[in-house]
């Protein structure tokens, strides 16, 4: 399977949750120029979605608009839509309930929610939904527009576009808002609010709340699911957990990569079964392989002491094992007390007190050029004195932060690990996990 060497951890801790970490995920295909998903890797991509305790996909687009607002251009995303039968086909043989996006113009319109481009989606909308109402497979409908906070002048346009809907079909529709930027601008009591008013104003069934992860993401936001949870209930709010890394710009050095094990423990305690009965993932393919399965199954693991074999921080000390406290560091700070630093290489031997099997191993590291602070240029692991791989650094040197691991699993019994860190700047490094 065509997977990249991203490496993604999820972890699941049984003391918090009696259920499946995640019961489904978004899935971006592609772009009518760019397939992400080939159809002959269908099969082997739901395997790994069942085997992680998954039944639900959204699929997120069938259709995009190009060439801005006043462009009557819309076009297939690549394989669409003979694609689709085939897809039904292999989630009805794993059991999944799979929800069906519909056009997504927001990225070649900002402003999709206002006329003239308005009635063009509504038509479009249209011939889609003409089109795919009648597979048994669908249970429902996503629109893939985000309606940012749910303000005001989004309401017609989704009322819109329900009214569409509802003409072929009777299953739930989802819109998808986020939580970035909330922090002292709306109040838990305001968006819960403007929650309510929508659903009321548009007929929308399902909000899944995104948690915006990345600079947004380190923020708490139990208190906005919870408002939520009360004005809609835990049927009608999903948490969609953005399962990725920041960076100052996307898709540069480490950013919307793999997020470390702490952050998505972190994401996972504040979106529990107490505020809803869905919590599903932003899976592109670039987060995906055999690690998601790892870590979905099995708690990392716990060194009982670690040791430096290099020059022992000073400056940006590690005080009381920050390394393995299960607190990321904030990559919008690097001042945050969280990051080590660590000038020139770092070489630490992790302890974990008996012979334990190990696949998986993660540094959260940080890279901020303007204060000397980089991403190190290789990592050596050891299992003792035994030099298992060398991984050079797969990301280019840009403001974010990343999580460096192995790419394929290591498959060795060890006490004792000793990981390098090759560099001749500053080093910042929080979380180190072990699975």
């Amino acid at each position: 399977m065509r997977l990249s060497c991203i490496i993604f951890f999820l972890v699941f801790s049984h003391n918090l949750y009696s259920r499946s970490i995640l019961n489904g995920t978004f899935l971006h295909f592609g772009y009518p120029s760019q397939e992400e998903l080939p159809l002959s890797e269908v099969p082997q991509f739901f395997q790994e979605l069942a085997e992680s305790g998954m039944d639900t996909l959204v699929i997120e687009a069938v259709k995009h608009k190009g060439k801005g607002c006043k462009s009557n251009e819309f076009k297939w995303v690549k394989g669409f839509p003979e694609k689709l039968s085939p897809i039904l086909e292999e989630a009805a043989k794993k059991n999944f309930t799979v929800y069906l996006g519909l056009v997504s113009t927001m990225h070649s319109c900002p402003e999709f929610y206002l006329p003239p481009h308005f009635d063009k989606t509504l038509v479009e909308t249209e011939s889609v939904i003409q089109l795919f109402h009648q597979h048994k497979g669908i249970k429902g409908w996503y629109l893939p527009d985000e309606p940012s906070h749910l303000e005001s002048h989004y309401h017609s346009y989704y009322r819109g576009l329900v009214s569409i809907v509802r003409k072929y079909s009777k299953g739930p529709i989802i819109v998808s808002p986020y939580l970035k930027d909330l922090q002292e601008k709306i109040s838990p009591k305001e968006l819960g609010d403007r929650a309510v008013l929508f659903k009321n104003k548009t007929g929308v069934s399902i909000q899944a709340w995104q948690d915006s992860v990345g600079a947004d993401g380190i923020l708490n936001k139990e208190a906005y699911f919870k408002a939520l949870s009360t004005k809609l209930g835990s049927s009608g709010l999903w948490a969609n957990l953005e399962l990725f890394s920041w960076g100052k710009k996307p898709f540069e050095g480490g950013g919307y990569g793999s997020a470390s094990i702490s952050r998505l423990n972190f994401q996972l305690k504040q979106t529990d079964s107490r505020y809803t009965n869905t919590r599903i993932s932003w899976l592109g393919q670039r987060h995906l392989n055999g690690s998601l399965l790892a870590g979905l199954k099995k708690v990392s693991l716990a060194p009982v002491s670690y040791s430096y074999q290099s020059k022992t921080p000073s400056t940006y000390p590690d005080i009381n094992n920050k390394l393995t406290n299960k607190i990321t560091a904030s990559p919008l700070n690097y001042l945050d007390s969280e990051w080590v630093g660590v000038l020139g290489e770092t070489d630490i031997v992790f302890d974990l007190g008996v012979n334990k099997s190990i696949n998986w191993i993660s540094v959260h590291l940080l890279h901020r050029k303007t204060e000397g602070i980089a991403f190190p240029e290789s990592m050596e692991i050891y299992c003792e004195d035994s030099l298992l791989l060398t991984e050079i650094l797969p990301v280019e040197l840009k403001d974010s932060e990343f999580v460096f691991s192995n790419k394929k699993a290591l498959r060795v019994s060890c006490q004792k690990i000793r990981i390098k860190l090759k560099n001749s700047q500053w080093t910042f490094l929080s979380e180190v996990d072990f699975i």
